[in-house]
């Protein structure tokens, strides 16, 4: 047995039923291991270790410390350390949670997927548009940030603003250069990603043990023309609230590094590494450059207004003018934004997969598997927003606000499906376990939602909470009308999530058969169609009724999309009926044809465990996630 480390088990551990009493008697006392082999063929995994999640997480993550969070020093230095001690436990939280999630369910398309299983299938769409949304607006904020630094370079200490049209060329140059490392992809992606995070940190280390010989704590930290504690508390709670968002931008797409579980050998043991030490690392970093960004040079007033904080330290430390000394921020500011590439080609890519966008969105490119649809789309959108601000630039700042929006409601998602998580699936198997718990999910939510709250009611104005409802909307209205119809549970899904779904059901009809609402020894024929998305129908089945039967179905027809042989004894490959009881019934001859392919999947279409079967007769989830469905191991067994 190998010897445990930091925060994780020296044998894969599930968490214990009798922690969840209320649940323990729905659930099954044998461990579930699920092993995240989501391709087909290892010769699509790249042959990556903890370090290359490491690296991950500090290219989209350390590109926060180099921008605009020392806006946030308008209420003092004590006040945003608070700030700061807040926002950063509680990311230390989500990562805890998700380095869980990802242990137990390695699935490669982000917070969705987990949220699809735990909060159902229309909260994971909304949780899926929101990541991809604030990943596309991060990645535009440093492709335009790069183009002002560049032009503040050219220019000098008078930016000319005839010479600003170039930014456009600058924009499109990021986007060249990061679009031609993503879309050759494979080992050449995360060797390039890998030499990024180390110059990111390398430049990082050099401002933090250059700055210490210039560090007047005293001096520069304070707030001028104040006394006693107004010195290092500012502007009361008002705007506490209101710079509390800003604590963010330290740790920006930390979350990410789960979207690799589909490119790595052991992604159960690997992420989770990747999650704890590059957390640890940036939360030390963000506290030191905070610490030695505020103590030098040129004072907190002055250095409020810098849009790069840390080019008043460059400039002590080479001895070069301000101007100058913005261009050593360029490229982590490059690495943050290649970063974001990455999360929102991946994130699309996935959700193109599953339907909830056009399905052309999971194309990728032979032999490389790059998304490239997915990044391209990505990448138009983010200069499209580059362009906007160009000519609107009272934008950035509600665009921003609206991508805060967009993380925290993911974060939300993470929690709560952190928390049912723990209290439904107990018995699937953990490489890693929180150590906080349940605690720690509930004190981060708490966090979160007052930064939350801070963006919607102690802001300027109310516009990135508009933009932020009006994508919600418009969002709903597509999903209602498009996406319910062709959704589908894609092969990473079916792959990661197909026992979370058994399990799901099995407690859902356990709960039913309490209250006394299943029906029993209810007989339906399925009768074969020639449509192309209805391949079977159900005649007069009750609303409130509970097809036993149909998840001993669903495993079967699941186990013939993968393996014509593997089909129960007691099925006839090509005909099958079945009856509805309480307990769990066996599959008979009947009439009909099993159909090899996958139909749409929807909240109103199908439930969620019949992942190649189409009902004809629209049911709600509340009526099929009580379906009795049988593991396909125990099939095989009878």
């Amino acid at each position: 047995m190998k010897p445990s480390w930091f925060l994780f088990r020296s044998a894969p551990v599930s968490v214990a039923p009798e922690d969840f009493s209320s649940t323990a008697e729905d659930t099954t006392s044998d461990v579930l291991n699920i092993k995240g082999d989501q391709f087909h063929s290892e010769r699509w995994v790249v042959d990556l270790s903890c370090k290359d999640m490491i690296a991950l997480g500090l290219t989209t993550a350390i590109g926060g410390h180099y921008f605009a969070w020392n806006v946030g020093l308008s209420i003092g230095f004590g006040g945003f350390a608070v700030v700061l001690l807040l926002v950063s436990t509680a990311y230390y939280c989500l990562v805890l949670c998700v380095a869980e999630l990802s242990s137990a369910l390695p699935f490669a398309g982000g917070a969705y997927g987990i949220a699809r299983v735990t909060l159902g299938i229309y909260p994971g769409y909304l949780v899926a548009v929101c990541d991809s949304f604030k990943s596309i607006i991060y990645a535009s904020a440093a492709a335009y940030s790069i183009g002002q630094m560049i032009s503040r370079a050219n220019d000098g200490p008078l930016l000319i603003e005839e010479n600003r049209v170039y930014e456009f060329a600058h924009w499109a140059g990021f986007y060249v250069f990061c679009l031609s490392i993503h879309l050759y992809g494979r080992q050449f992606f995360w060797r390039v990603n890998l030499a990024l995070a180390a110059m990111s940190v390398v430049i990082l280390f050099v401002y933090i043990f250059g700055s210490i010989r210039f560090v007047e704590f005293e001096k520069n930290a304070s707030y001028p023309g104040e006394e006693g504690i107004g010195k290092w508390f500012h502007g009361g709670m008002y705007g506490f609230m209101s710079v509390l968002p800003l604590g963010t931008r330290f740790f920006q797409g930390i979350q990410s590094i789960n979207l690799a579980c589909g490119h790595i050998k052991n992604p159960k043991t690997e992420v989770p590494k990747g999650y704890v030490w590059s957390m640890s690392f940036v939360m030390v970093t963000s506290f030191t450059v905070f610490f030695l960004a505020t103590a030098v040079k040129p004072g907190l007033l002055i250095f409020i207004a810098r849009l790069r904080p840390l080019s008043s330290g460059f400039k002590q430390i080479f001895g070069i003018e301000h101007y100058r000394a913005a261009i050593v921020s360029i490229p982590p500011t490059v690495v943050s934004g290649f970063g974001f590439m990455y999360r929102y080609g991946q994130q699309m890519s996935a959700m193109g997969k599953s339907g909830l966008l056009n399905p052309v969105f999971g194309k990728e490119l032979p032999c490389r598997r790059s998304p490239y649809v997915a990044l391209l789309v990505g990448s138009v959108l983010g200069y499209v927003l580059c362009v906007v601000k160009w000519y609107y630039p009272d934008l950035q700042d509600q665009l921003y606000e609206l991508s805060v929006l967009g993380a925290i409601t993911t974060f939300l998602s993470i929690f709560a499906s952190f928390i049912v998580f723990r209290r439904n699936f107990p018995t699937i198997q953990r490489e890693f376990v929180s150590p906080l718990g349940v605690g720690g999910a509930i004190y981060g939510c708490l966090v979160f939602l007052l930064c939350f709250i801070g963006v919607c009611g102690f802001q300027k104005d109310y516009m990135a909470l508009i933009m932020f409802a009006a994508i919600m909307v418009v969002a709903s209205v597509y999903y209602y009308f498009v996406v319910q119809k062709r959704q589908v549970f894609s092969e990473e899904e079916r792959t990661v999530m197909f026992k979370a779904y058994l399990m799901k059901s099995n407690m859902a009809r356990s709960k039913r058969i309490k209250r006394g609402t299943q029906h029993h020894h209810q007989q339906y024929q399925l009768h074969a169609t020639n449509s192309k998305d209805r391949i079977y129908s159900v005649p007069s089945v009750p609303s409130e009724s509970n097809i036993a039967s149909v998840g001993s179905l669903s495993t079967v027809i699941a186990q013939r999309h993968t393996d014509t042989n593997a089909l129960h004894p007691m099925v006839n490959q090509d005909s099958f009926s079945f009856t509805a009881n309480s307990a769990p019934s066996s599959v008979r001859r009947g009439h009909g044809d099993i159909a090899d392919q996958t139909p749409p999947v929807g909240s109103r279409r199908i439930a969620p465990a019949l992942s190649s079967l189409s009902v004809h007769k629209e049911l709600d989830l509340q009526d099929v996630e009580c379906l009795d469905l049988v593991d396909a191991d125990d099939m095989q067994k009878d």
